[in-house]
């Protein structure tokens, strides 16, 4: 490990220290940091002393001129509400830096220190996604980066869930599925793992499929709960004409319905409660709420 670019990413990643931190500091781009790293660029000499003040580490050994004695790793604490809160951001810089080792990484230490995987998804898988997506829309970053990282998350995401210890089976079936013209399902996959694990019974459709496959699926698999997945104004209208056409087939056998989004708004409740039994804006809030529809699900099956 010779090379600036090499010496400068070891030690900035031992002081937990990401790239858009380390550019704020020293006020140059994370780009420019980046350049750095990837050895296509080399700092002058003021800015290279300001790395060198705020890394707590020699010139001599940026440039490997010398060496230093290996700094005690001290590992990160997790559970402190503030840092669950704020390390969806250092993530996010990791994972655009390209350093997908090291978040896989914090993620692990994260999940194997007890954090739930409710509290992983809801507080830094999400706001990831969330964060991601507004850089994209602001030209901040380009779709294949956007893709890249969700891809990521879908992986992080399949390596809690399997640590998570699946409840025994409640005996009930949901279907998940997205309405027309709603493209982002993660988070309605996150949805079905959580029900999953909560002992039901899951079949993961996606995107939206023609209305008599629906049915009969419907009618073949018993489905207790249709689960919908709305983002937009758009999603939410096609929601309901889906589920109008479901009723108007089926009458009393028609499932239950439980619609899921960060637009549940004052402004759309009549609409929204006109075709839906529950409505849940977040995953930490349906697991709140799980057990008590799970109860009138299963009250409402005795009583018929």
């Amino acid at each position: 490990m010779s090379d600036f670019g090499s010496r400068l990413k070891h030690i900035r990643k031992i002081r937990k220290i990401t790239q858009s931190d380390l550019a704020d500091n020293i006020q140059v781009g994370q780009s420019t940091i980046a350049n750095y790293e990837n050895n296509t660029r080399f700092p002058g000499s003021v800015i290279l002393k300001q790395i060198s003040d705020y890394l707590e580490i020699s010139v001599d050994y940026l440039l490997g001129l010398s060496e230093f004695e290996e700094i005690e790793q001290v590992p990160i604490e997790y559970d402190h509400e503030y840092d669950i809160n704020k390390i969806y951001l250092h993530l996010t810089d990791i994972l655009l830096s390209g350093d997908t080792e090291q978040a896989k990484s914090i993620i692990k230490d994260i999940s194997a220190s007890g954090i739930s995987s409710i509290i992983i998804i809801e507080h830094i898988f999400l706001p990831i996604l969330k964060l991601i997506g507004d850089k994209w829309e602001r030209n901040e970053i380009n779709i294949a980066e956007e893709h890249w990282v969700t891809g990521i998350i879908e992986d992080l995401f399949s390596y809690i869930s399997e640590r998570e210890v699946r409840e025994k089976t409640k005996g009930l079936t949901a279907l998940f599925m997205a309405p027309s013209g709603e493209d982002h399902i993660i988070s309605l996959k996150m949805s079905t793992e959580y029900f999953r694990h909560r002992g039901w019974n899951t079949i993961f459709i996606g995107k939206s499929i023609p209305i008599m496959t629906l049915l009969e699926t419907i009618k073949s698999e018993k489905i207790d709960l249709i689960v919908l997945s709305a983002l937009t104004q758009n999603s939410i209208n096609s929601a309901s004409y889906l589920v109008e056409a479901v009723r108007s087939n089926l009458k009393n056998k028609t499932p239950k319905v439980l619609l899921g989004g960060n637009i549940l708004h004052p402004s759309n409740a009549e609409l929204i409660h006109s075709f839906t039994d529950y409505r849940m804006s977040s995953i930490e809030e349906l697991s709140q709420d799980l057990e008590a529809i799970e109860n009138h699900i299963l009250k409402q099956a005795t009583d018929e």
